[in-house]
């Protein structure tokens, strides 16, 4: 919401955001171009706040969720939780915040790292693409969704500028089984 809301800004990337987040007045609606990204599992920021900030957007705007990840899916973390077999031995310590540490990061959800890597690939064609930059390995459109496995929904909508002027495309595509190492590996 800050950067959606600076003026030294031209675009802006949420990660897990939305516009109310702990009950506190929502904010102005950012004006700038957008790239608004929700984890559809995500127990942290429910994937349905994101979907609100992205549907109160009037300005050009693109929405990737990504299938079967959470909150820290999109984090460094998340590979070194699942190497060490999850954070319940920290339970008694923690309770419940455990839950939300692990969010993401525990068998059976999408390979962090893949999940990583889709978000690394659209970030930085946002970016390029607001910066002018142009660069065929980082697009913007559906189509490369059906080459990112773990996306499970990407639309992208320009800013209104008249009638027939929107347009909306969707693509799925399946969720990854995590890779296991192989028998008698370290990794």
């Amino acid at each position: 919401r800050s950067a959606g809301s600076n003026t030294d800004i031209d675009a802006f990337v949420s990660i897990s955001g939305g516009l109310s987040l702990m009950g506190e007045p929502s904010p102005d609606i950012p004006t700038k171009p957008a790239l608004v990204v929700a984890a559809d599992k995500d127990k942290v920021v429910a994937a349905d706040k994101s979907s609100a900030l992205y549907k109160a957007l009037a300005t050009e705007k693109y929405w990737v969720e990504i299938a079967n990840a959470g909150h820290n899916s999109f984090t460094d973390s998340c590979p070194s939780i699942l190497a060490r077999g999850g954070l319940e031995s920290m339970r008694p310590l923690l309770g419940a915040l455990v839950d939300l540490a692990q969010d993401g990061c525990t068998e059976g959800m999408t390979d962090p790292l893949l999940v990583q890597s889709v978000l690394n690939h659209y970030t930085t064609a946002f970016f390029l693409t607001y910066l002018g930059v142009q660069d065929a390995r980082a697009s913007l459109t559906s189509d490369i969704a059906s080459v990112l496995s773990g996306i499970s929904t990407f639309e992208a909508k320009p800013a209104s500028s008249g009638a027939g002027s929107s347009f909306s495309r969707r693509a799925y595509a399946r969720t990854m089984p995590r890779a296991k190492a192989p028998a008698g590996s370290s990794a």
